[in-house]
């Protein structure tokens, strides 16, 4: 293993949740070498239209209790 491994492996007991989130995040964003701008833009489209349709009401959000309720 290499020495950068190593340091990391010995470190990570010693971070808080909050960084070890940020480390995870990190490593999964680097195994995508290759963006795809269009995904990219199109997930933000999505998004804004989501927030936009539950702004002016013609959709409405649930609680995570209703959603657990309606799965069961």
């Amino acid at each position: 293993m290499s020495a950068a491994f190593e340091r990391v492996i010995d470190e990570i007991d010693s971070l808080s949740p909050k960084e070890k989130a940020l480390v995870a995040h990190r490593l999964i964003e680097s195994l995508d070498s290759v963006q795809d701008e269009d995904v990219e833009q199109a997930w933000k489209e999505l998004a804004e239209k989501r927030h936009d349709a539950l702004l002016s009401g013609e959709a409405k959000a649930i609680s995570w209790e209703e959603i657990k309720q309606q799965v069961k």
